[in-house]
């Protein structure tokens, strides 16, 4: 898997540094950071790559840096060879003592 590119809520191509910024003020303020993060995933086998959009948003009035937390939404926004018709979404969780994101299926 490698990271495209993120992207705004507006759609725009933003930098990590953008994203930095935009979480630490949240952080700091108590507000709400969000962004899209664009993850490719490619099969070493050459049988297809597809293309999951990650909504993260972390809510610093509820959010808690322990536990479990959800931090987003995800959707497969396109696939390639045998992976063209692949399609779901689900939410995203982050699990503090796991040190791992989870993706869930709806």
């Amino acid at each position: 898997m490698e990271i495209a590119h993120l992207e705004s809520t507006e759609g725009n191509t933003i930098t990590d540094a953008d994203w930095a910024d935009m979480f630490d003020t949240a952080l700091a303020g108590g507000g709400v950071a969000e962004a899209y993060v664009l993850e490719e995933f490619s099969c070493d086998d050459g049988s297809g790559a597809f293309t999951v959009k990650f909504h993260n948003r972390f809510d610093f009035t509820i959010f808690e840096f322990e536990g479990r937390q959800d931090v987003g939404t995800w959707e497969i926004e396109e696939g390639t060879g045998d992976y063209a018709d692949l399609s779901g979404s689900g939410d995203v969780t982050l699990d503090w003592v796991a040190e791992e994101v989870i993706y869930l299926p709806c």
